[in-house]
């Protein structure tokens, strides 16, 4: 299926639930862990194509992505995601296949129903190091009512991913780690910053 994605910082998610809590509900709290895998033959980095692995909490997803297109702020790009039943045997069965994991994520999501906009996924991603981003996924028509609702600035949008976001952050704040693709976590996050009072 088609995936329509607005994103954006949140400097203060406290606030934006606020502002949309007298019509919205929290519907699901999540501990999400990403692995993305590529394979040397066919780079999928490259390509800007996304063969992911996903465990969120009690449930796991496999999911292909296409290479994103740009349309103005939005981010736009088939999706085909499957629900597994385990997370070691999709690994497992990925890998066995020759691909390699190359990169892990960790994120807090918290997804939220919009009673005025019910069939729009609207979600708020804390992550280790990058801090708070709103995703919100569906047709366009209701992003973009749902965003002039809510005085969300479309221009600042955010068109990289996560892991793009991150190792641009490291670039800017000097953030030295062993392995950039494999240590956005929040384990990592708290060892670091740990290290740098001395604590360790």
């Amino acid at each position: 299926m088609r995936e329509i994605e607005l994103k954006i910082k949140l400097d203060n998610p406290d606030k934006f639930e606020k502002s949309i809590k007298s019509n919205s509900k929290i519907i699901r709290v999540d501990i999400m862990k990403d692995v993305y895998f590529d394979f040397e033959i066919l780079n999928f980095k490259k390509d800007d194509r996304v063969l992911r692995l996903r465990k969120q909490t009690d449930l796991c997803y496999i999911a292909y992505k296409s290479p994103r297109v740009r349309s103005e702020n939005l981010i736009v790009r088939d999706e085909f995601e499957t629900k597994i039943l385990d997370f070691d045997i999709g690994y497992k069965i990925i890998t066995s296949l020759g691909f390699v994991p190359v990169e892990i994520v960790e994120k807090e999501r918290k997804e939220i129903l919009n009673y005025h906009f019910p069939k729009l996924k609207i979600l708020i991603d804390k992550l280790p190091f990058i801090g708070s981003y709103l995703e919100l996924e569906g047709v366009e028509l209701d992003i973009l009512n749902f965003s002039d609702k809510f005085n969300i600035n479309k221009t600042h949008s955010e068109t990289r991913n996560y892991t793009e976001i991150f190792h641009d952050f490291c670039r800017l704040h000097k953030i030295e780690l062993q392995n950039l693709r494999t240590q956005f976590t929040f384990e990592d996050e708290k060892l670091y910053y740990k290290n740098i009072r001395g604590e360790l």
